[in-house]
């Protein structure tokens, strides 16, 4: 038996893990992911997506709170997608068309994700 402090934690305690899986179903079935809403935490739904964010779709307010951002370099997002004019095809993109600082990035990355519209 392992002890605690080598022990690996179970999958339930591992979030990440767990967005990873569901931001992989998106890619894989983006049909079945937007079905699903996945992405979309403002909207009604009942599938638990673990706290992803679709950069593609979702309000400012809502990339805001959970990716843990300023509402202005959230509304930065928004912007840029309609500009572009064409959705991001992987969350990188985003920052080729904001100016949201480096040190967000991660904390962007962490909850964010793209589903092709």
């Amino acid at each position: 038996m392992c002890s605690a402090s080598t022990r690996l934690w179970p999958r339930r305690w591992r979030p990440e893990l767990d967005a990873t899986r569901r931001a992989g179903l998106a890619t894989a079935d983006p049909l079945l992911a937007r079905e699903l809403r996945i992405g979309r935490p403002d909207l009604p739904r009942n599938y638990d997506d673990g706290g992803l964010i679709d950069l593609n779709s979702a309000p400012a307010g809502v990339i805001a709170d959970l990716c843990g951002i300023d509402p202005g370099a959230a509304q930065h997002i928004v912007e840029a997608r309609t500009t572009a004019g064409v959705p991001s095809a992987q969350v990188d993109d985003v920052f080729a068309y904001t100016d949201i600082p480096v040190a967000l990035w991660d904390r962007i990355r962490d909850r964010a994700m793209v589903l092709a519209r």
